[in-house]
């Protein structure tokens, strides 16, 4: 049974929020450990608004030269804070090197997790692993002191010979006082099995089974709390209840608390650091070191100004550029975790009036290192796409496409959808009613419903269609038909 680490990740993000860092860079083990650990980590920053620009992954099994050639490939980077997450024996030999290549200098920040911090005893390491720790930030889980914790303290240094335990020497014997406690609690007794006896007593492995008590003792343990060792204990889906974590910085010849945090408090009076190099800085946003502006082509032509209006002040001949496109990369600029000078390019021709030919010569300009960059409503295609890299669209185009539905041709009576088939029956069947009733009171006074029956259908169906619009009234000669009809009408729009 471990810590629940998910809880030491939620610390580590904390502290990046609490120096307002928003990339940070993390060395991670090549393990399916540590792997498993990479997307826990991540979501957490994420929770934050913190970023990993970048995932180191170094194996333990790794070599010198490959350590250093991983860590001066993390020195070319912009990024100054480094997260370790890997075995302590990695970790003292990624900061020797670290500092070796000059990576543990004034302006960087590195912070180790408890599978280090837990392991560094300045009295039993090397001088040199302890002079590459010199500024580092650590977290351990928070071991409260006690009386009980200073008298086992004091039997383990004179028993081991070794210096005080560590947080898994505490938590193994919690644990081992917890298990005893679930065994007297649920009163397991031998197995009456004098067979299964005889074969666990000589150790015979092939034969051990499942104990029959085993779920009775998983309850017994999982109900088992009291005050040990590690503090309160207390064991939730198999893990131990969480517990605060205390941020350490290491300083010389030991570690020195540097402030608490709990899931719901957070960090807790954190006090001054001494980063790497001595500093009392926390690092902080970095200027691009290069004496090399970006040029940066913006087209000066007619076109739509909510995008893109580029001026030029006569006095200073300072490019000013504007509009949505600009909003966008000065937005991009400042997510950085470093400066980046620039300067805008004006990009004209003669008539300046847009076309396709004369954004093709802008994106050249790129191809050709005339610009480093173009800002503005350039269209994505697959031609310019060849020779320049293009961001991912950031406003909806607006264009469409029509094409023939070939499922939609074969259905020839598509118009009578919108209707369903009872209503179209319904329809049809009060046409013919109405007009049988109209040719019942209109036949004694009315010529054009009388005569030979194929003279009268016509009239009748044709009067029925013409209450669709309106002009049934020239066909009707007694006042009842045009009531029972404009009745009708109403009702049927009504519905």
């Amino acid at each position: 049974m471990t810590p629940d680490e998910t809880i030491q990740w939620k610390g580590l993000a904390a502290i990046a929020e609490s120096f307002q860092w928003t990339n940070v860079i993390l060395v991670h083990e090549d393990s399916e450990f540590g792997r498993e650990s990479v997307q826990h980590i991540i979501d957490s920053f994420q929770d934050k608004k913190v970023h990993i620009s970048y995932k180191s992954s170094i194996s333990s099994l790794a070599t010198d030269d490959q350590i250093i050639d991983e860590l001066r490939k993390l020195s070319d980077m912009q990024e100054r804070v480094f997260v370790i997450h890997v075995s302590h024996f990695l970790a003292f030999r990624i900061l020797v090197y670290a500092k070796r290549v000059g990576l543990m200098s004034q302006g960087y920040a590195w912070i180790v997790t408890d599978k280090t911090m837990n392991f560094f005893d300045p009295i039993e390491l090397d001088e040199e692993v302890v002079e590459s720790f010199q500024g580092v930030l650590g977290l351990k889980y928070l071991i409260p002191s006690s009386i009980q914790l200073r008298k086992f303290s004091k039997r383990w240094r004179k028993e081991s010979l070794l210096s005080s335990p560590n947080i898994f020497n505490i938590l193994a014997y919690d644990t081992t006082f917890a298990v005893a406690t679930a065994v007297e609690r649920a009163e397991i007794r031998p197995s009456k099995d004098g067979k299964k006896a005889g074969a666990m007593m000589a150790m015979d492995f092939t034969n051990i089974r499942e104990s029959e008590s085993g779920e009775t003792l998983l309850k017994e343990l999982l109900n088992v709390r009291f005050k040990g060792l590690s503090g309160e204990f207390h064991l939730v889906n198999s893990k131990f209840i969480a517990k605060p974590l205390e941020i350490v910085n290491v300083i010389g010849k030991g570690e020195r608390r540097v402030g608490i945090w709990t899931e719901d408090d957070g960090i807790n009076g954190l006090e001054r650091i001494i980063w790497p190099g001595g500093s009392l800085i926390p690092p902080r946003r970095l200027i691009l070191q290069t004496s090399k502006k970006l040029r940066i082509g913006v087209p000066m032509l007619v076109g739509f100004e909510d995008f893109l209006t580029v001026e030029q002040n006569p006095l200073t001949n300072e490019t000013i550029a504007k509009g949505f496109c600009v909003d966008v990369f000065n937005a991009a600029i400042e997510a950085l975790s470093y400066e980046v000078p620039y300067v805008f390019v004006p990009f004209s021709v003669a008539n300046k009036k847009p076309n396709s030919e004369t954004y093709n010569q802008l994106i050249y300009e790129v191809y050709l290192q005339n610009f480093d960059a173009v800002v503005g409503d350039t269209t994505i295609t697959a031609n310019r796409s060849l020779y320049v890299d293009f961001t991912i669209p950031y406003t909806d185009l607006g264009v469409g496409r029509v094409t023939r539905d070939d499922q939609n041709l074969r259905k020839i009576w598509w118009f009578l959808e919108p209707l369903d088939a009872r209503m179209w029956i319904a329809a049809t069947c009060s046409f013919f009613i109405i007009g049988a009733t109209i040719w019942v009171i209109e036949y004694p006074i009315n010529p054009t419903f009388q005569g030979p029956w194929q003279d009268v259908v016509g009239p009748i169906l044709w009067f029925s269609f013409s209450t669709l619009t309106f002009s049934h009234s020239n066909l009707s000669l007694v006042y009842l038909s045009s009531l029972f009809t404009n009745t009708h009408i109403y009702i049927q729009w009504w519905i």
